[in-house]
């Protein structure tokens, strides 16, 4: 599993994320309020080279929360389109 090192400023506002090779990404800010659908969509349209990168979770102020991965926005993306919709891949 990649490991990730979120840099903040002195506010505790992400300014960069950090992989396991040293890597610089530019942050993806999210709020708690924001729905999981529009999440995804704003992490699709990333860079390709940055779509695996965590989103910055963070409160009204900006100020860091967490980081969430996309492994967990896809699984409760999944468990939204279970509950909803239970089909499987290939159903018509």
């Amino acid at each position: 599993a990649t490991r990730w090192v979120a840099v903040v400023d002195e506010h505790d506002r992400p300014i960069g994320l950090i992989d396991r090779h040293g890597d610089a990404h530019p942050p993806l800010i999210v709020l708690p309020a924001e729905r999981l659908a529009d999440v995804a969509r704003r992490i699709a349209s990333r860079p390709a080279g940055d779509r695996h990168t965590p989103v910055a979770l963070c409160d009204e102020r900006a100020r860091l929360l967490g980081l969430v991965t996309l492994e967990r926005v896809l699984g409760r993306l999944a468990g939204a389109i279970d509950e909803r919709c239970p089909q499987y891949v290939g159903a018509e």
